[in-house]
């Protein structure tokens, strides 16, 4: 394949797996920065990071605190919500995040593997 090509689809699929890294990775960071501020300030109810959670955005979760999806999971159905805590949140956009991070260097490898033979 030629090395315009090559470039071309990187580009392409570059798009995705960049906004997939910037969001994941921007709520791993807040989730963070409650858990570390929770230790100094009450932020029991604070939900720093509810315009990122899609569950907010869709409707699934309500603004008044009541549970989301994980929270169904891991508190039964009905949970009042907070049953999922920030570490189980970190742990899992941080993975998303990283995912997307190797999934662009591997992309971009791939695209330039011409120019390093030549």
């Amino acid at each position: 394949m030629a090395k315009t090509s090559r470039c071309s689809v990187a580009v392409l699929a570059s798009i995705p797996l960049g906004i997939v890294l910037a969001y994941f990775g921007l709520v791993a960071a807040l989730t963070t920065l409650q858990q570390v501020l929770a230790g100094f300030i009450d932020l029991g109810q604070a939900t720093w990071i509810s315009f990122l959670n899609p569950a907010y955005n869709f409707g699934i979760q309500s603004l008044g605190g009541t549970g989301n999806i994980f929270d169904a999971m891991v508190g039964g159905a009905g949970a009042p919500g907070g049953s999922v805590n920030r570490y189980f949140v970190f742990i899992v956009t941080a993975a998303l995040a990283a995912g997307a991070f190797f999934g662009l260097k591997a992309l971009w490898g791939w695209a330039t593997l011409d120019q390093e033979k030549a």
